[in-house]
């Protein structure tokens, strides 16, 4: 779709500039959504199309998609999967759709939470009818180990996993591509917040602790791209324990299965880790006890440790993984229960279902239209 694009709208136009544009470029956007349409109406003498399915509606190169589906009636369902959002990144983002990403026009949006939900209505970007809440499907491997593996110990050798972050994870950052170039628009507002010192004081801690505890295998975890990893090394000066592993991008379940405790900070992936009964730690020190930066941070509630200081992060590591292995647990606390419902959607495992019956249920109102306009 991205190559597609390219042949009909400027490199002005992407996913975070897509509303309240000029005169030539809702031109483009009418041509391209004209071709669609022609392309999408000859495809469908060729085969079958019952739904069009993507993962978040912001997508530029696919939003003239939505309409012209429409126009045809083949539902466009959105699995919108960007859900984690603090207090302040509802009213961030409440802004940021209304003026830069602008209404879907295809058939219902998926999401995992009510708080993505309020905003997307808010936003103007659907009708509350075409907003549908089902949870993070995602989880629902977790939840299936977790029974599967109930009352089992975790391997022995123990495993820390660390889910890296850094100075903007969870801040506005507004990323913007001209071309094939890539830049990142100044947001005056927001650009001078940052959870620099924590990231900082988090990695020297799980420093300290590799170097005090060889016989932890210490994982840290992070996104390819995001320069963590970079962070890291220069911290540690080049000197890096041999029971530190790094690894970058990826699916985490295999990893998760084997952790003793999760560590990390405005993470889905801290999601996943309770889902499969983890225990799981946060910073809560510098930047991020700072009541003025708490709006920023997604707030798990008691299901998730706080460390408020580093010294009690290596502590609170050190006693784990200097027990006994943990077993895994047949049902989950309250706690994680109600995070999980809260932030996830998914505190029972059934995500995919209310999903795919969602899904099903737009299939075939489209179907009984298409009969009936035959008939």
């Amino acid at each position: 779709m991205k190559a597609i694009s390219i042949g009909f709208l400027p490199s002005t136009i992407d996913d975070n500039n897509y509303a309240n544009l000029s005169t030539e470029e809702e031109a483009a956007k009418r041509i391209y959504r004209e071709f669609l349409r022609k392309t999408l109406r000859h495809l469908l003498m060729l085969s079958r199309i019952d739904v069009i399915i993507s993962g978040n509606f912001a997508y530029f190169a696919e939003r003239e998609l939505h309409g012209a589906s429409e126009e045809i009636d083949v539902p466009f369902i959105i699995l919108h999967k960007e859900n984690l959002k603090s207090a302040a990144r509802l009213s961030y983002y409440e802004d940021h759709y209304r003026r830069r990403r602008g209404p879907f026009s295809g058939r219902r949006i998926i999401v995992y939470n009510s708080f993505e939900r309020e905003v997307q209505i808010a936003a103007g970007i659907a009708s509350a009818d075409r907003i549908s809440i089902c949870g993070m499907p995602r989880l629902d491997r977790a939840h299936a180990w977790r029974r599967s593996e109930a009352r089992k110990p975790l391997p022995h050798k123990p495993l820390v996993l660390f889910f890296t972050f850094g100075a903007k994870t969870g801040l506005p950052v507004l990323r913007r591509k001209f071309g094939n170039g890539e830049m990142t628009e100044a947001l005056p507002a927001f650009d001078k917040l940052s959870w620099q010192k924590t990231a900082q004081l988090t990695i020297e801690a799980m420093l300290r602790f590799a170097r005090e505890n060889q016989h932890v295998t210490v994982i840290l975890k992070s996104k390819r791209a995001a320069g963590h990893l970079t962070s890291f090394h220069q911290i540690a000066e080049g000197e890096v324990p041999a029971n530190i592993r790094f690894v970058e991008g990826g699916d985490p379940l295999e990893l998760l299965k084997e952790a003793w405790v999760v560590v990390g900070m405005n993470s889905t992936a801290l999601l996943e880790a309770l889902a499969m009964g983890k225990i799981v730690l946060s910073p809560g020190f510098a930047e991020a006890a700072d009541p003025a930066m708490s709006p920023w941070i997604a707030d798990f509630g008691r299901a998730v440790e706080l460390a408020r200081t580093p010294d009690a992060l290596v502590t609170r590591l050190s006693d784990i993984t200097n027990g006994p292995p943990p077993f895994v647990l047949p049902e989950l606390d309250p706690h994680s229960i109600d995070c999980l419902d809260r932030w996830a959607g998914n505190a029972d495992g059934k995500a995919s279902e209310r999903v795919s019956a969602i899904i099903q249920q737009e299939v075939s109102a489209s179907e009984a239209r298409n009969t009936a306009a035959v008939a």
